[in-house]
């Protein structure tokens, strides 16, 4: 995680995208990178593998299922970019 990061409540990260099979000896972790000066608001999820790019603002509730640009907004499910 970079400097300056802000979380909303309820923010959350998963690093594993098998977390329901019961044999726990193929775990492939993958990690979240979260860059300098991010904001996420309320309850924002963000997926295994993901990179959330310097200067990026995540919208309250919003999915984050891919890597996104520096400086953008995203929002929704799935999370897109609006600007």
């Amino acid at each position: 995680m970079g400097d300056d990061v802000f979380f909303g409540p309820g923010c959350m990260t998963t690093n594993d995208r098998e977390i329901a099979y019961p044999d726990k000896t193929n775990l492939v972790v993958e990690p979240v990178i979260i860059e300098d000066n991010v904001r996420m608001g309320f309850g924002v999820i963000v997926l295994p593998g993901v990179t959330l790019a310097k200067n990026c603002r995540i919208g309250a509730g919003a999915v984050v299922a891919k890597d996104t640009k520096e400086g953008g907004t995203y929002v929704g499910v799935p999370a897109k970019r609006i600007s």
